[in-house]
């Protein structure tokens, strides 16, 4: 991204966090739980929704705005 011109910077966040997914907004988020599906439990199923699909919700929603705003974006 910088070789485009793009400033890029990192930060550490846990994004099932709303006040650190706030105010770091990022993507490439995922998780996997090395079992075979009998074994696993309902806070595995738990945890691996949460940081798979809840936390890529919640940052679509907290970015579209931004997007949309610099016309990259769909509406």
């Amino acid at each position: 991204m910088e070789s485009k011109g793009f400033q890029v910077t990192a930060s550490a966040c846990d994004v099932l966090n709303q006040a650190q997914l706030e105010r770091n907004i990022c993507n490439k988020v995922g998780n996997n739980i090395g079992k075979m599906v009998m074994d696993y439990t309902a806070e595995d199923v738990s945890f691996l929704t949460s940081t798979n699909f809840e936390s890529a919700y919640n940052i679509n929603i907290l970015a579209h705005p931004l997007l949309k705003a610099s016309a990259s974006g769909d509406s």
